[in-house]
């Protein structure tokens, strides 16, 4: 089955189905078996790993952990060495930068399924960040050379559920106090949970600093 075929089946069975979009909350297995066709194709041809790339995919467009991480690479330059490729629902552009390319999750705007191209990057960029792990049940077909940081949208004290596998390498938590909570939450070794807080946390210290700063004058 060629890729024209695939995506005409795709969008075919999405027709009259459930979009996919944060609201309609979708189980990444069912967004997985959509994805399914696509990876395969991918797979088949046996891409190789391209060395110093970055997917960064968030839903939350200019706002959470991925956009905070975002500024930070560019702030400290590591698209001179990195090419770095920001995947979101619209293709938003942040600002030209060098190594940055923007890219849209989707084949529409409708956000009917999911592109070619999203899931091409997924399966050959060295590191890959995400934030909600409904998004990313193609994991599971990872090469070695890969490494998948999951950096959540937020922690709580949840109850582990089904949906939770461990397909990252790590995650990150708010602090020590989560992480056995959290070892438990995903099923995974301690080793794989990063106890560093969350990019965003910077920010709130930074102005909280300037902040500071401002009323000592």
């Amino acid at each position: 089955m060629n890729i024209k075929k695939i995506r005409k089946k795709v969008r075919r069975g999405l027709s009259t189905g459930h979009r996919i979009r944060k609201s309609d909350g979708v189980k990444a297995e069912a967004r997985f078996m959509l994805e399914k066709p696509l990876l395969l194709l991918i797979k088949k041809k046996k891409p190789a790993v391209q060395k110093n790339t970055i997917l960064l995919m968030t839903r939350t467009e200019a706002s959470g952990n991925v956009y905070t991480l975002f500024r930070y690479l560019i702030e400290h330059h590591y698209n001179d060495t990195y090419k770095i490729y920001y995947m979101t629902e619209h293709r938003n552009n942040f600002g030209d930068y060098k190594n940055v390319e923007y890219v849209d999750k989707f084949v529409d705007r409708e956000r009917r399924a999911v592109s070619y191209r999203a899931l091409y990057l997924a399966y050959t960029c060295q590191y890959v960040f995400y934030t909600h792990s409904s998004d990313v049940g193609w994991i599971r077909y990872a090469q070695d050379e890969q490494i998948f940081v999951n950096l959540w949208h937020g922690c709580s004290f949840k109850t582990n559920i089904a949906a939770n596998h461990t397909f990252f390498d790590y995650v990150l938590v708010p602090g020590r106090i989560f992480v056995e909570t959290k070892k438990e939450f995903f099923g995974c070794h301690p080793s794989k949970i990063l106890p560093i807080g969350y990019p965003v946390y910077d920010v709130f210290k930074k102005h909280a600093a300037e902040d500071y700063a401002r009323g000592l004058k």
